[in-house]
C-alpha cells in the first residue's frame, strides 16, 4: 500500500507471535553497525539494503505480540 511518498510491503502471520525481549533483540540487530554473530543476518541485510538505496528513513520495521502474530513491514520510495 502507499503512504505518503513511501511503499509499504507488509507480511502479516497469525501465529504464536514473538516475545516482547525477542522482538527488541531483533530490532537492535537491525540497526547495529557490525555483526557480531552469523546469525540472523537476513533481516539486517535486507534493512540495511533498503537503507542504503533509498535513505534512512526506509527500512525494515518488525511489530509484534506474543500470541497475536508478527508484521514486518518493508518502505521504499514510492
Amino acid at each position: 500500500y502507499r503512504e505518503g511518498e513511501k511503499i509499504i510491503v507488509a507480511v502479516v502471520d497469525n501465529g504464536k507471535g514473538i516475545t516482547a525481549n525477542r522482538l527488541e533483540e531483533i530490532r537492535a540487530r537491525l540497526n547495529q553497525t557490525e555483526i557480531e554473530t552469523e546469525q540472523s543476518i537476513g533481516l539486517r541485510n535486507v534493512h540495511e539494503r533498503l537503507q542504503r538505496f533509498f535513505g534512512e528513513s526506509y527500512g525494515l520495521t518488525i511489530e509484534g505480540k506474543e500470541g497475536e502474530g508478527t508484521t514486518i513491514r518493508l518502505s521504499f520510495v514510492a
